[in-house]
């Protein structure tokens, strides 16, 4: 169960690529200049929250298998 969480933790991360994928169709669309600048920038600010998010989420999860593994032993 623990490996299944770890790896529906980890799926997360593709939302941070698909933003990118999107920056990148944003890139070669015909929208003016500060159109694009300006959805290239609020994409760019969605993805480092969810960056952060993640990051966050990752080192809560590892300290929850440390304690669990901790628990375990000393059982």
């Amino acid at each position: 169960m623990i490996f299944d969480l770890e790896q529906q933790i980890l799926q997360c991360w593709t939302v941070t690529e698909d933003v990118k994928l999107v920056e990148e169709m944003l890139e070669s669309s015909t929208l003016n200049p500060e159109e694009l600048d300006r959805a290239l920038n609020l994409l760019q600010g969605i993805r480092a929250i969810y960056d952060a998010r993640f990051d966050r989420l990752w080192k809560t999860f590892e300290g929850v298998c440390s304690e669990y593994y901790k628990l375990k032993k000393a059982l």
